[in-house]
């Protein structure tokens, strides 16, 4: 999976730039200027997939820093055990 996929452009504001998110199972792309969705699918479809170092973030807390980082394909188990209580995680590629 790309860390930023380029050809997403959000039908809200026309953002380029998303962000991903986790909650429970699902997973979704949202435009990280406006934070509309674009895109659902499920967390365990493409987290084993994900390349690159990622950090993870508690919504709306990311000024308290990551809650995890690491490569996306060795993260994606705990990413899944931490939204499955019902948090809303922000994932964030590391460029």
């Amino acid at each position: 999976m790309p860390s930023q996929p380029e050809q997403l452009r959000c039908p809200q504001c026309g953002g380029t730039t998303t962000e991903a998110v986790v909650q429970y199972g699902s997973y979704c792309l949202r435009c990280a200027a406006c934070r509309e969705n674009i895109v659902a699918t499920s967390w365990m479809a493409v987290g084993p997939r994900w390349e690159g170092t990622v950090r993870v973030y508690r919504d709306r807390q990311e000024d308290l820093g990551p809650v995890l980082e690491g490569r996306g394909t060795d993260i994606w188990q705990r990413v899944g055990q931490l939204a499955a209580d019902g948090n809303t995680l922000v994932l964030r590629a590391v460029e």
